[in-house]
């Protein structure tokens, strides 16, 4: 949540789970309103409760956020999330002419650079996103047509390598990728 700046009003974690990243926001900033959804039912209906004991405007969906996203069109001071790895099965072939594909179509074995680009599409002027990511996203070969803009662009702004067993139940070392919307009155090129 650092990394998402000074205390976010509106945070959304579009694979939301049992909601941690939402708890954790709420903590940070009592009353702030978060998003979530998550593909199982019944976790969201679970976080929907847990969110409920807290302080805070919570409205968690069920469903696949890439290919029925319940909050289209609702931009966020921050999106945190902990996307599916290795899906080879989140909607490549259905979802090719998407607009929120600013900075390319993801390939079809890239489900990580689709939840990047889903994060951004929700984020605001100068929102953040922060991503964990396996660390083989920043080196696919695949991958270099879309990392390359969000480099150019000063979209990507950091790659942050986290140590093995950093992450609890994960035996690879992830990173965490922080993205960040450039506001409308600045230009998207890095300096």
């Amino acid at each position: 949540m650092d990394l998402a700046g000074p205390r976010p009003r509106t945070v959304l974690d579009p694979a939301c789970g049992s909601g941690g990243h939402l708890i954790a926001a709420l903590e940070r900033r009592p009353g702030a309103r978060v998003l979530g959804q998550d593909a199982d039912p019944v976790t969201a209906r679970l976080t929907t409760v847990r969110l409920a004991l807290r302080d805070g405007d919570a409205d968690v969906r069920p469903g696949d956020s890439l290919r029925a996203d319940a909050f289209t069109g609702e931009l966020v001071d921050a999106v945190m999330t902990n996307p599916p790895f290795n899906d080879r099965s989140w909607g490549h072939e259905e979802l090719v002419a998407h607009p929120r594909w600013e900075y390319g179509l993801p390939p079809r074995m890239e489900s990580e650079l689709a939840w990047a680009q889903h994060a951004l599409a929700h984020l605001g002027p100068d929102g953040v996103a922060v991503l964990l990511m396996p660390p083989a996203v920043a080196g696919r070969r695949s991958g270099r047509r879309i990392r390359a803009p969000l480099l150019r662009r000063g979209v990507l702004r950091a790659v942050i390598g986290l140590p093995v067993g950093g992450v609890p139940n994960v035996a690879v070392a992830l990173t965490l990728w922080v993205l960040r919307r450039p506001s409308q009155g600045r230009g998207r090129a890095m300096p």
